[in-house]
C-alpha cells in the first residue's frame, strides 16, 4: 500500500507456531501443542518486492553513453515515489527485457511499486534515461516497448521547471523541482538523501532554453548557464553589464555534508614537494559529514570540490561558505572589476571526483593516511588509493590499523598485496582487495593507510586539508608491520585512501525452538515465562531486533490482533523481556514493535511470549502461525 515506509529487513528468525487441535465444537476447550521451528533468512534493503501485479517492458535499440547498451549494464525502474520496482541486467548488446515492473499490492502496508497511471522512470547504471514514449504503468497492458537513452551530462526534463543530468555517479537537478517557474537553481546529489543546492536570487527569466547540452537561464541583465565540462559541473553566471556590487551571494542548502577550506600550503609542505593548484587555493573540499574514509555501497568519502572561482578566466575571486547563514559568497576584486570587459563570466565550478585536491609527491618509502569512524559493522573488501607516479611503474599497498588513544595507528588488522601503479595522466584510483576480510565494528575508529615504493622517481598521493585527520611516517617499503607502535606524525590532512566494506548481515539465533502450550481454552492466556527464549547476537556489531507475527491459518483462521487483545476468532500475542512484563504487542502490520534495541555483539536477551486465546472460536481445525524476529544494525 502506498506512502508507508518499508522496514529494512536484514536478518530473520521465524518462530513457527503450530496449534494441533482435536475435533472440537464451537466454544469447546481443547488441548493444543505449540512448536516453534527456528529458521533464518536474509533480505537486503532496497530489494524489489515482487507482487501479483506487474507490467513487462523491453527495448531493442537502447543507448548508454552514446553506444548500444553494454552487456552487464543494470536497468532499474522506479515509481513516482522513488520505489525500486524493476531491474534487469543486460544480456545482449543494445537490448533489455523482458523486464517486469511491479505494481503496488493494496493489501500490504508497504509501497512495493506503481499504481495505474504512474509514470515510470528508468536509469541505466544510475544515469537517468530519456524514454521515447511516456512509460505509464497499468495493469491492463502486459508488454510495452520503451527505448532508453542514458548519456552522462545530457539534460533531461523531469517536470515543467526542472531538468536532470548525471555526471559520474552524481545526480544534478537544475531548476527548482515543483516550482511554478524555472529558477537558476542547482541541486547536487552525491549520494541518495545527501545534497547541496545553491541559487541566484533573481527576477523571473525572460527566457529559458537548452542549446546542445547547456541549460540557459536568460534574465534582463545577465544569464546563468549549467553544463558538464569533463568531470566538472559548471554553474556559470554571465553579466552583460556591471553587477550592482562586487559581492555575489548564493543562498545554499545542504544535508549530510561537511565543508573544509583549503588555504595556502605551508613553506614546509612546499619544500616537501606538495602541489596545490591555483583553483584549489581558497576553495572548499566537501565530504560526507560522518564517513570520510569508510564506504558502504559507494556512500561516503569525498562528495565534490567547490573550486575557487575565476572571473573572465583571468582574475581569481574570494570564495566563502557560511554554514550558519547558509550562504556562498563570491567576492570580485573591486579594482579589477572597475576595468573589466563585458560580458563578464563568473564560473563557480564543482569538481565531481573523490580525488583530493592537493598532490603529495613524497609518497615513496612513506606510510600516509587518515582515520575514520566506521558508521556500521561489516566486512572489509578493498582499500582504495588515489595515486600516480612520475616515472616507471612502482608498487603501492594499503593497510587497515587500529586507532589508539593518542590518535595513532597501532595494530595491523588487514592489508592488501602490492598494486602496480603506472605513470599515467590523470591519476587513477586503485581498488585493491584486502587479504583478511577483517570484520569492522560499528562506531570504532580505524586508520586507513597507503604506502609507496621507492624505485626511482616519486610516488604521488593526494589529500585535502582537514584538521586532525592524517598521519605519516618514513619507512622503507616492505611488508606491513604487525604493529606500528603508534610512531606516526600527526598532520591535518584527509588522504584519498578509503575502504569499501560490505554491511555484514546480522546473525542472530534463538533458543529453544519449541514451546509446549498444553491445554488451552477460550479466553485463556497461556505464557512461556519471561526467560523461556534466549536470543543471541552473533553479528559482530550491535543490532536492533523487532518482532512480528501472522494470522493463524487452518479452518476458520484466527486473525492476529493489532493491539494484543483477543476477540471472536481473534488471537492476541505479546512478548516480554526477562525482569519485565508481557508489554510488547506482536502484530502483523508495520511498523513492528522492537523486542530489544542495541543488543551488543555476543549479547543475549531472555524473553517470553503470552497468547491471548480467542474469546470464542469457530472450529477445532489445527491452526498454524509464524512469529518472526528481525535484526538490523543499530
Amino acid at each position: 500500500m502506498k506512502k508507508l515506509g518499508i522496514i529494512p529487513v536484514i536478518g530473520l528468525i521465524a518462530l513457527v507456531a503450530i496449534l494441533l487441535w482435536p475435533s472440537a465444537g464451537v466454544g469447546v476447550s481443547s488441548s493444543g501443542y505449540v512448536s516453534f521451528e527456528v529458521t533464518e533468512n536474509q533480505a537486503q534493503p532496497g530489494d524489489i518486492s515482487p507482487t501479483p501485479y506487474w507490467r513487462d517492458f523491453y527495448g531493442l535499440d537502447s543507448i548508454y553513453l552514446g553506444q548500444p547498451l553494454p552487456i552487464g549494464a543494470m536497468i532499474t525502474a522506479y515509481d513516482p515515489e522513488g520505489t525500486l520496482c524493476g531491474q534487469f541486467e543486460v544480456k545482449t548488446k543494445g537490448l533489455y527485457g523482458i523486464m517486469p515492473v511491479y505494481g503496488d499490492d493494496s493489501l500490504t502496508p508497504e509501497d512495493e511499486g506503481a499504481v495505474n497511471g504512474d509514470l515510470i522512470t528508468f536509469r541505466v547504471n544510475k544515469i537517468l534515461a530519456k524514454t521515447d514514449i511516456p512509460a505509464l504503468w497499468t495493469d491492463k497492458v502486459m508488454l510495452t516497448k520503451v527505448e532508453l537513452v542514458a548519456n552522462e551530462g545530457k539534460p533531461i526534463q523531469i517536470d515543467d521547471t526542472t531538468y536532470e543530468m548525471t555526471i559520474g555517479s552524481e545526480r544534478i537537478e537544475v531548476g527548482d523541482k515543483g516550482s511554478e517557474n524555472f529558477k537558476p537553481h542547482a541541486k547536487i546529489f552525491p549520494w541518495p538523501d545527501i545534497y547541496f543546492s545553491l541559487e541566484l536570487p533573481t527576477p523571473l527569466a525572460t527566457a529559458t532554453n537548452i542549446e546542445g547540452d547547456t541549460i540557459k537561464y536568460i534574465g534582463p541583465d545577465w544569464e546563468a548557464h549549467f553544463y558538464q565540462d569533463g568531470r566538472n559541473f559548471e554553474f556559470e553566471v554571465i553579466f552583460n553589464s556591471p553587477p550592482p556590487t562586487n559581492t555575489i551571494t548564493f543562498p545554499i542548502d545542504y544535508r549530510g555534508l561537511a565543508f573544509h577550506y583549503q588555504g595556502e600550503l605551508t613553506p614546509e609542505e612546499i619544500a616537501e614537494g606538495h602541489i596545490r593548484p591555483d583553483n584549489v587555493v581558497g576553495s572548499y573540499a566537501v565530504y560526507h559529514e560522518e564517513q570520510t574514509g569508510f564506504l558502504i555501497d559507494g556512500v561516503g568519502g569525498k562528495a565534490f570540490h567547490i573550486y575557487t572561482p575565476l572571473a573572465n578566466d583571468e582574475e581569481w575571486c574570494d570564495l566563502n561558505i557560511d554554514t550558519k547563514t547558509k550562504e556562498l559568497t563570491i567576492t570580485i576584486d573591486p579594482t579589477w572589476l572597475a576595468t573589466a570587459r563585458y560580458p563578464l563570466i563568473l564560473d563557480p565550478t564543482f569538481g565531481l571526483d573523490s580525488q583530493g585536491g592537493t598532490t603529495d609527491t613524497s609518497g615513496e618509502n612513506r606510510i600516509k593516511g587518515s582515520w575514520d569512524t566506521a558508521p556500521s559493522g561489516g566486512v572489509a573488501e578493498s582499500i582504495n588509493i588515489w595515486c600516480d607516479t612520475d616515472t616507471a611503474a612502482k608498487n603501492i599497498k594499503g593497510g587497515l590499523y587500529t586507532w589508539d588513544t593518542d590518535s595513532n595507528p597501532t595494530t595491523r588488522l588487514d592489508y592488501t598485496a602490492d598494486q602496480i601503479v603506472a605513470s599515467v595522466e590523470p591519476a587513477l584510483q586503485y581498488h585493491i582487495p584486502v587479504i583478511v576480510g577483517y570484520t569492522i565494528v560499528s562506531s570504532t575508529k580505524y586508520f586507513l593507510l597507503a604506502w609507496g615504493e621507492a624505485d626511482g622517481g616519486s610516488t604521488y598521493f593526494f589529500y585535502d586539508s582537514v584538521s586532525n585527520k592524517g598521519v605519516y611516517r618514513t619507512e622503507t617499503y616492505n611488508g606491513w608491520p604487525a604493529d606500528l607502535d603508534g610512531l606516526m606524525t600527526g598532520i591535518g590532512r584527509q588522504y584519498s585512501v578509503s575502504c569499501d566494506f560490505g554491511a555484514a548481515p546480522p546473525d542472530i539465533s534463538n533458543t529453544p525452538p519449541t514451546w509446549g502450550v498444553g491445554v488451552v481454552a477460550e479466553s485463556a492466556t497461556p505464557a512461556t515465562g519471561l526467560t523461556h527464549f534466549t536470543v543471541t547476537n552473533n553479528s559482530g556489531f550491535a543490532v536492533d531486533i523487532s518482532i512480528k507475527g501472522t494470522d493463524m491459518t487452518g479452518g476458520t483462521a484466527w486473525e492476529l490482533s493489532e493491539d494484543g487483545n483477543a476477540g471472536v476468532d481473534i488471537v492476541g500475542l505479546k512478548a516480554g523481556l526477562s525482569g519485565g512484563s508481557y508489554n510488547i504487542v506482536i502484530k502483523e502490520d508495520s511498523p513492528y514493535n522492537d523486542l530489544v534495541t542495541s543488543l551488543a555483539d555476543s549479547g543475549t536477551q531472555d524473553w517470553g511470549m503470552q497468547m491471548f486465546v480467542p474469546t470464542s472460536f469457530s472450529d477445532g481445525v489445527p491452526k498454524s502461525g509464524t512469529v518472526t524476529l528481525t535484526a538490523s544494525a543499530s
